[in-house]
């Protein structure tokens, strides 16, 4: 089972983008999968398939003083989380539009892999995970400690993943069909690269602020 973990948290992801992206994986992604959302959200999700979610909330799993930032998304690299992921975990970040079939990339057969788009070896923004590997990830995180060892990167749980993972994972990049809204100028198309499967937002806009472009009113619904 590929279990698609995103997280909502806060008032600036509402649950419409959740739904959103929920569509968007389900047009674009030909093989079984379960989707779990990480909230402190207790407002309904409208989600049809109820089967095919689960809703955890702070108070599900144990992360202790790193509910901060992207940090908490660490505990997925934890030896219990295979509890709730047994088989595999593609994170996904919120804000991004999925163009096309991404069953190929999803179905990768590797223990850890992630997007690169050059500046910090390994982003946040998509991340594929065996549960129960490189769980030094979340064993040598201490949330005193960790972050300023790893601030020649920017963020904070992709910082840290970029100083404590050796270079030579895994990655997917513009080849691959990952492309960056502002890095790789697609905020000044109105057609997407035809290779184009999977836009990341790194900064505002995001995708539901700028549905004026063609390719976000095609993509970016339910």
């Amino acid at each position: 089972m590929i279990d698609i973990v995103i997280y909502q948290w806060g008032d600036f992801c509402k649950p419409e983008h959740v739904e959103i992206l929920y569509a968007m994986c389900k047009r674009h992604i030909h093989c079984e999968f379960r989707f779990n959302i990480f909230t402190d959200n207790h407002l309904p999700y409208n989600i049809k398939s109820r089967s095919h979610y689960r809703i955890f909330t702070q108070q599900d799993y144990e992360s202790g003083s790193i509910s901060v930032r992207c940090y908490r998304r660490l505990w997925l690299f934890s030896k219990k989380a295979k509890e709730h992921f047994p088989d595999k975990i593609v994170l996904l970040d919120l804000d991004i539009v999925i163009c096309k079939d991404i069953t190929d990339i999803i179905t990768t057969d590797v223990e850890f892999a992630a997007y690169n788009k050059g500046h910090v070896p390994y982003q946040g923004a998509f991340i594929i995970l065996k549960p129960g590997s490189r769980t030094k990830v979340w064993d040598e995180f201490d949330i005193n400690t960790s972050p300023e060892l790893c601030r020649g990167y920017p963020g904070s749980d992709q910082a840290w993943l970029s100083y404590i993972l050796p270079p030579g994972e895994k990655v997917f990049t513009k080849k691959d069909g990952f492309y960056c809204y502002d890095v790789h100028r697609l905020n000044q198309r109105q057609i997407l690269p035809e290779r184009a499967k999977i836009v990341f937002f790194r900064n505002v806009p995001k995708p539901w602020m700028i549905r004026d472009k063609m390719w976000i009113r095609q993509h970016y619904r339910l």
